[in-house]
């Protein structure tokens, strides 16, 4: 696992920026400790996602990529 310099940002499809800060990395290494070695994929869904829907937390939404390829673990 390799810290990116951060903050990172991206646009979204409406053009807003948006932020993977310090904040967002701690939560992936508890919560998605998987997607570490993967924050250019994730930015990559932020900046040009297939499908989009509204996040339960009002003023957030989610993005998502119908096939997202990440780094072969062989």
């Amino acid at each position: 696992m390799t810290k990116p310099e951060l903050p990172r940002t991206v646009h979204d499809p409406d053009g807003r920026v948006v932020e993977f800060s310090e904040e967002s990395w701690r939560h992936i290494m508890v919560q998605r400790p998987q997607l570490l070695d993967d924050v250019d994929a994730v930015l990559a869904v932020v900046a040009r996602p297939d499908y989009r829907e509204d996040d339960p937390i009002a003023g957030r939404e989610r993005f998502y990529q119908q096939r997202l390829q990440t780094r072969s673990a062989g």
